[in-house]
């Protein structure tokens, strides 16, 4: 059975020990494309086809929990290989996109810019312009989710 076989790669792949959370989203909806091409093959028995739908309705209950959580979301953004454009890309509502960001500025903002700017200031490196296009830390991020960077413009609008 090739389609419950998507199920089994993907436990190995996350009981490897190089796997990381910014996977999870990724993984989770290669196993849903697969299952609802599957739901509608046709050529499969009806009784297969509504298996598989079990499955997803089942996989779909489990991933709209990962929304509970900002960790899913931040890890994604913070992929250097997803970022953004992942979401885009699978044209996920663009208001769900915009939550991510604000998600991770407030995130960034409650837990870590006071930190890094006075490890910044004790350590005697340069603090970023105004603009927030230094090299810190902070201008990093304001960089890589500002309003005008190109990914948080075109997701606006999907």
């Amino acid at each position: 059975m090739a389609h419950w076989q998507t199920l089994k790669n993907a436990t190995e792949y996350f009981s490897r020990a190089d796997t990381n959370i910014s996977h999870v989203i990724r993984t989770i909806d290669r196993i849903d494309d697969n299952f609802t091409n599957a739901a509608a093959d046709t050529k499969l028995n009806l009784a297969i086809r509504s298996a598989i739908l079990c499955g997803k309705k089942t996989l779909n209950r489990y991933y709209s929990r990962t929304d509970m959580s900002v960790t899913y979301r931040i890890a994604t953004i913070l992929n250097p290989s997803f970022k953004l454009a992942y979401f885009k890309d699978r044209k996920w509502p663009t208001v769900w996109i915009d939550e991510a960001i604000r998600v991770l500025r407030e995130e960034y903002e409650s837990h870590y810019a006071a930190s890094n700017l006075s490890d910044e200031l004790e350590s005697g490196r340069q603090r970023e312009d105004p603009k927030g296009k230094g090299k810190g830390v902070r201008g990093v991020l304001n960089v890589l989710i500002s309003p005008a960077h190109p990914l948080v413009e075109t997701s606006k609008r999907v």
